[in-house]
């Protein structure tokens, strides 16, 4: 094939490969396929070859979004515990995202988190877009085989990078039940999960999530000392049912928290007036768990979690 064959046309059925593309070859013969470099190729038909390449870049990342949103959508509202299907989906795609690959075999790497398998030339491709988004860089979509290529199936296979925007658009999806899920900040923090592990929540009718009765059972194991006093918490529960904390379900009376309390005790303590027991220390001492629980509720950065931490101690909304 000479110079005056490497046309769109020539391109777009498949009659060569450019060199910078991802390849995955089915069959052996397909190796004889030309493999053109972009700079043998004359500049009105390598324009018309990157147009067709963007445009099928952004029509492949389309496709699979969907298929994505689709899948997480079914999974979702037919699950008995939504909430968890919704974390377990936010920590895989940062883990897939951001999280450590570590060599499997010879062909293959394996996603810390989530035991997904990767192999090796996918990993390379998919590493190297990463890092451009970590730089705020745009990568023109070069690397995007023919639709008709012999050397890789669209049908068949996903593309690194195609698979790397998808994800992105399925995250920027999933804040859409969660506020605390931010997309931009997935190419800006340091990975880390999104959602530790929840801890059981035996008290499904006082408490939010696990993370707040675990919340709950800290600052009192700080805070009460006996006999306890129904001041103490009285102060507990304004802080946890606080709209931010969002701890102590907002349904939930201080009369009805008492109840709670005296239940699990096994005492009868009554709240001699709706006014909190506080001091200093035992604001330091709530500002200290309520610091940990949002750290682990919440992917917002330091300074908007001591923002949280301080308007609940001041029992400010806004």
């Amino acid at each position: 094939m000479t110079n005056n064959n490497y046309t769109y046309k020539n391109w777009l059925e498949g009659k060569f490969e450019l060199t910078d593309v991802y390849i995955i070859k089915d069959v052996d013969e397909n190796n004889k396929l030309p493999r053109v470099n972009p700079l043998s190729i004359q500049d009105d038909e390598l324009a018309k070859i990157n147009c067709k390449q963007q445009e099928l870049f952004e029509s492949l990342i389309s496709e699979y979004k969907n298929k994505l949103i689709k899948d997480f959508n079914k999974r979702y509202t037919e699950s008995s515990f939504p909430k968890q299907t919704l974390k377990i989906q936010v920590n895989d795609i940062i883990a897939i995202v951001r999280g450590q690959k570590q060599k499997f075999n010879n062909e293959d790497y394996i996603v810390e988190k989530t035991g997904q398998l990767i192999p090796k030339s996918f990993l390379v491709s998919f590493q190297k877009y990463m890092n451009l988004k970590l730089k705020g860089l745009e990568k023109t979509p070069n690397f995007i085989p023919s639709p008709n290529s012999k050397l890789f199936n669209h049908s068949k296979y996903i593309l690194p990078e195609v698979y790397l925007e998808s994800m992105i658009m399925l995250y920027k999806h999933l804040s859409k039940f969660d506020s605390s899920i931010d997309p931009s900040r997935l190419f800006q923090d340091p990975y880390r999960s999104l959602y530790d592990e929840e801890p059981f929540n035996e008290s499904p009718d006082i408490f939010v999530s696990g993370y707040g009765l675990h919340l709950f059972r800290q600052i009192e194991e700080a805070l009460i000392i006996l006999p306890a006093r129904p001041g103490d918490y009285v102060l507990i529960h304004k802080m946890l049912i606080h709209s931010l904390t969002n701890a102590i379900k907002s349904d939930v009376s201080l009369e009805k928290f008492f109840k709670y309390v005296n239940s699990v005790h096994g005492i009868s303590l009554k709240p001699s007036s709706n006014k909190p027991s506080t001091s200093e220390l035992k604001k330091n001492i709530i500002c200290f768990f309520l610091r940990r629980y949002f750290y682990k509720t919440q992917s917002h950065s330091r300074t908007e979690i001591e923002n949280f931490v301080k308007k609940v101690i001041d029992q400010k909304t806004a």
